[in-house]
């Protein structure tokens, strides 16, 4: 089965960690947590080049 992977976007620390936590126990796969638009992008294209 195929585990989706997330990449979390969200520029406050405590939502991030709550929204972290919340898919991990839904059995998601966290790539990365950044707090900006530009930081996903970047990371978006580092985790397509793997």
């Amino acid at each position: 089965m195929y585990k989706a992977k997330i990449l979390i976007v969200e520029d406050e620390v405590i939502t991030s960690m709550d929204m972290y936590h919340i898919f991990k126990l839904s059995g998601y796969e966290i790539c990365e947590r950044v707090s900006s638009a530009e930081e996903a992008i970047k990371k978006r294209n580092k985790i397509n080049q793997m």
